[in-house]
């Protein structure tokens, strides 16, 4: 987010750390999986961003 910003990140937070969160809550932020939108893509939906970081530009811009 920091390059999104154009700002310097000021802390990174071990993983060790987020682990110490309760329930599953560090999972949300650690873990990831790979969903591609087979039906919507296939119905011709377009995404207006292809990805997180294009979305999160037009959101922080």
């Amino acid at each position: 987010m920091g390059k999104i910003l154009r700002r310097p990140t000021l802390f990174t937070v071990p993983e060790f750390a987020l682990r110490m969160l309760p329930a599953n809550e560090a999972s949300l932020l650690l873990d990831s999986l790979r969903m591609i939108p087979e039906k919507a893509l296939q119905t011709g939906f377009s995404f207006r961003f292809p990805d997180l970081r294009a979305a999160l530009a037009d959101v922080l811009a």
